[in-house]
């Protein structure tokens, strides 16, 4: 009789367990679901006010936030008054209570959470504020004056949303094409030629993501200037005599002439300037030689050349 009741007394042990149990995983299930990157959290509704159907949830947008975003929180299934309580790395952002949270707000790396409570239901949603990409804003070439034989170098100019460091990839491009070899800040000025389109395409770099490339209008090479190479003479006697030199970067023909002289003094066709000093030439004089490249550029030497005459 008493081994009876005891196995009775088991079996109304177990059932109880395994009632409890199932009472346990129910209401597991029925609680707060959890999800983060824009997935929904949604609370249970109380009795008496749950409707076919009705259920309140919410998400952030956009899903992959950055810094320059504005957070929205879109709320489907809500009943009346709906309370927004906005945190940030799991602290509530002060002043934060409507469905939209501006940028500023925030930055990269952190978890932004909204919860959103509506006639006894509850609703959470998080993303995290991701990379924001660099972004090119000017590139400068170097010097001013371009031509032929002149290295151009190129200053870009750039900003980060998020502060970071900015690092920038170049890429010279010569006639239409990329210059392979020609991949740094700096072109050689012997890589191209008067009447070469000259461009080149930037990109920025923040350490985690390439930003877009930026292309400036190309420029034209222009011609280029020639430029002396010789230097005129000091010490001289009785006759006077210098060779002119002047070297073009183009390539072309260099013509010289005198525009500014003392009489008598002449210049041959190859840039030889001979003049016969006469007694009365004695003092200062200035002479200016002009080369001509023919293609508009010129470039002008200047010096002065002291005369003294012994008159023992």
């Amino acid at each position: 009789m008493v081994s009876v009741t005891i196995e009775r007394l088991r079996s109304w042990l177990f059932l109880t367990a395994v009632v409890f149990l199932c009472g346990t995983l129910f209401v597991s299930c029925g609680g707060d679901e959890a999800a983060t990157g824009g997935r929904t959290i949604g609370g249970p509704e109380p009795e008496g006010e749950r409707g076919a159907g009705h259920r309140l949830s919410v998400r952030i947008l956009p899903e992959s936030p950055t810094v320059t975003s504005e957070l929205q929180a879109s709320v489907s299934g809500g009943v009346g008054t709906m309370r927004f309580v906005w945190m940030r790395n799991g602290e509530p952002i002060i002043g934060a209570s409507g469905d939209r949270l501006k940028q500023g707000s925030f930055k990269k790396g952190d978890e932004v959470s909204v919860v959103v409570i509506s006639d006894g239901m509850r609703s959470t949603a998080s993303v995290t504020i991701a990379n924001s990409p660099p972004s090119v804003t000017q590139v400068v070439l170097e010097p001013k004056s371009i031509y032929r034989g002149v290295d151009i170098t190129a200053r870009a100019m750039g900003e980060d949303p998020d502060g970071d460091v900015i690092r920038f990839d170049y890429q010279w491009i010569i006639n239409g094409k990329d210059a392979l070899t020609q991949r740094g800040a700096v072109l050689k000025g012997s890589v191209f030629k008067r009447g070469d389109r000259i461009g080149i395409r930037v990109v920025p770099y923040d350490g985690e993501q390439w930003g877009d490339p930026y292309t400036p209008l190309p420029v034209v090479i222009p011609n280029a200037p020639p430029r002396f190479v010789s230097t005129p003479p000091q010490n001289f006697k009785g006759h006077y005599t210098y060779q002119v030199k002047a070297e073009d970067p183009d390539g072309d023909m260099v013509s010289y002439s005198l525009s500014v002289a003392p009489e008598g003094m002449r210049i041959g066709g190859k840039g030889l300037i001979e003049w016969d000093i006469q007694e009365d030439d004695a003092g200062e004089h200035v002479v200016e030689v002009v080369a001509d490249d023919g293609y508009g550029g010129n470039a002008l030497q200047k010096f002065k050349i002291s005369v003294e005459i012994n008159r023992e």
